[in-house]
């Protein structure tokens, strides 16, 4: 894989502070400090994410550091302090499930909310702007109504954001977005098991103008443990899986999480080596066996 290949990798830090499952703000430094040195240029987070720490970290490496494209996202409902101010907004009592693991979290997706919630990002990044601001996990229903568009335009206007767009969960969601007027950033899952992007889906992001990030990359743990059986190790299956999605047309950009450091080297080193042409082989096995076919 090339240098420029590299660089169409995106660090994800969902996992990055979450310092009660054993992960120190240092080893998320170092991650993301480790995915940078070696030549990637983009790093996704979002306030959600360690509530809040993952931007800390990320805010903190990034002193000093240029060039690098930083995309975090707004609309979930999981701090206490997100909880209060949405049902301030709304004028309700504020409902703490979101809080629980187990459950999901609500959801706001107003102007006045989200730029609340961007703005607190913004400080969390110690930065006065961000490359790219997405709205988290939004269904089709909320896209079409559109509540955010004043808060992104304005946000845009004031030189807060470059760029928003929406990280969604379905091809229903992502087509609800591709309608969405000044969109220009779409996530979606792209992996072997959802198949390749539908084509109108591709048409409408190249004529948009609309940069797709591929989300869920070696799917969840299963995914990678089964590719690893076929290839025989897991940096073969890494590397075969990433290789995948970017060959995938309209994708630009492809996220990977990584929660230790060590995770940043392997994986990123894995990339660098390639896959042999016999590798090609166990891929076209491990599709038959796993992947979704082309329609």
């Amino acid at each position: 894989m090339s240098v420029e290949d590299i660089r169409r990798i995106g660090l994800g830090t969902a996992r990055l502070g979450a310092f009660w499952q054993g992960r120190s703000l240092n080893d998320g430094a170092k991650t993301v400090a480790t995915a940078l040195d070696l030549g990637v240029e983009t790093i996704d987070t979002a306030d959600v994410y360690a509530r809040g720490i993952a931007e800390k970290i990320v805010g903190r490496v990034l002193r000093g550091r240029r060039n690098v494209c930083v995309m975090t996202k707004v609309g979930l409902l999981k701090t206490p302090q997100a909880i209060v101010k949405s049902a301030t907004l709304r004028g309700s009592i504020p409902a703490l499930t979101g809080l629980r693991a187990a459950q999901a979290a609500d959801r706001d997706y107003s102007s006045e909310y989200i730029k609340w919630a961007a703005e607190n990002s913004l400080r969390r990044l110690s930065v006065d702007s961000v490359d790219t601001l997405l709205l988290h996990d939004i269904d089709a229903g909320s896209l079409k109504v559109g509540g955010f568009r004043e808060a992104m335009e304005n946000m845009q206007t004031r030189g807060l954001i470059r760029r928003w767009g929406a990280q969604v969960a379905n091809v229903e969601a992502a087509r609800a977005a591709l309608t969405v007027p000044g969109l220009s950033v779409l996530q979606m899952p792209v992996n072997v098991t959802t198949g390749p992007l539908p084509r109108d889906i591709v048409v409408a992001a190249k004529t948009q103008g609309v940069n797709i990030v591929a989300l869920a990359v070696l799917g969840d743990g299963r995914l990678l443990h089964d590719a690893s059986a076929v290839f025989g190790d897991r940096s073969s299956a890494v590397a075969a899986l990433v290789r995948d999605v970017l060959r995938e047309d309209g994708v630009e950009t492809a996220l990977l999480g990584m929660s230790r450091y060590t995770h940043a080297y392997d994986n990123l080193a894995a990339l660098r080596c390639g896959a042999s042409a016999g590798e090609e082989t166990n891929f076209e096995e491990f599709v038959r066996r796993y992947g979704k076919e082309k329609p």
